[in-house]
């Protein structure tokens, strides 16, 4: 590992960087005093903004220490500090680091969250030299994982009674991104046409989703076999609202019948695993299309180009703006229009 310091980071909406005195005041009236915003964090809302500067105060004369990571979160748009993100903890002997994070109450539910997310993993792995990026929430508060699920972090597990913050003892889950995971895309590890198609029908479960919510699922399929059995399984875990992590164990204990009802293919295991990770990732997002077009480090360039040309007659024109959709859609080669939607 090189140790770089809370370096300025920058997103599409976002600025990340290093504290200063004058946010102490924003930092207050957006999350620092808000008991919803700490209900699941280890630390009382702030009563004044004198302690908040003082705070803030401290933090700025860390930043000496090239291993302190302490990032305020500014939007572009709104000109405001809205959140922040740290590293709580490091661990040198394996290259890991620990994040923790909180934003305003204004802001969440945007996908704003996981792109400082995203973008603090990148840095410390890809700049820093971590090898384990980790994240923790409290069992209780499922968004914040749905949060890590996002930025491309994988379930690790739950420990019980593990830890203790505001609402008491608390069961603490777990979920970690490697160096590894960060440089495979969905493409290198799924590359088939069965994958493709699997990949396309949750393209359009996740419009149907957009335009419809949850009414009319599961839609039509032709896949046979093991691959039709698991893609109704997760359909009816959908509409069902089981939780990721539920998903997840329903998903393990079906895959295990299934392998001691046939023998499975190497192409017919990877896809199987392809739809316990696609499902288990958009259970309760709300935002399908940011999900898809900002995660493209965890799912790759080509989910990304079906998923534009997919959605792209359906779109809402503030979606097509956002991520510059109509720039995106003349660079795909015309081949990759062979799978069509139904």
């Amino acid at each position: 590992m090189q140790h770089k310091g809370t370096k300025m980071l920058e997103t599409d909406r976002l600025i990340l960087r290093k504290f200063r005195i004058d946010d102490a005041e924003q930092m207050f009236h957006n999350w620092a005093s808000d008991p919803e915003v700490t209900k699941f964090l280890t630390w009382q809302p702030h009563t004044n903004v004198d302690f908040t500067r003082m705070l803030v105060a401290g933090w700025i004369g860390k930043y000496v220490d090239s291993s302190y990571y302490n990032w305020v979160i500014e939007h572009k748009d709104a000109k405001q500090v809205i959140g922040n993100i740290s590293v709580v903890k490091q661990d040198g002997t394996v290259a890991a680091a620990e994040v923790g994070y909180c934003m305003s109450r204004a802001w969440w539910g945007q996908g704003i969250m996981p792109e400082a997310l995203r973008a603090v993993i990148r840095y410390l792995i890809e700049e820093v030299g971590m090898n384990r990026v980790v994240a923790t929430h409290d069992y209780n508060n499922a968004k914040s994982g749905r949060v890590m699920e996002k930025a491309g972090m994988k379930y690790e597990g739950t420990l019980r009674a593990a830890g203790k913050n505001n609402q008491g003892i608390e069961d603490k889950t777990y979920y970690a991104i490697l160096k590894e995971d960060l440089t495979k895309s969905i493409r290198q590890k799924y590359g088939s046409r069965l994958s493709d198609e699997v990949i396309l029908y949750f393209m359009r479960t996740i419009l149907q989703l957009q335009k419809n919510g949850i009414k009319n699922l599961p839609l039509s399929h032709s896949f046979k076999g093991a691959v039709k059995d698991y893609l109704n399984l997760a359909m009816e875990l959908l509409i069902d609202g089981q939780p990721a992590e539920v998903a997840g164990l329903i998903f393990d204990a079906e895959y295990d019948v299934i392998l001691q009802r046939e023998k499975l293919t190497p192409e017919i295991a990877v896809v199987l695993h392809l739809i316990r990770e696609l499902s288990c990732h958009i259970h309760y997002d709300e935002d399908y299309y940011g999900y898809l077009f900002m995660t493209d480090n965890l799912w790759g360039n080509r989910v990304f180009e079906y998923a534009s040309i997919t959605f792209y007659p359906n779109l809402p024109e503030e979606i097509k703006d956002k991520y510059q959709i109509r720039e995106l859609i003349q660079y795909i080669p015309k081949e990759m229009f062979r799978l069509e939607d139904d």
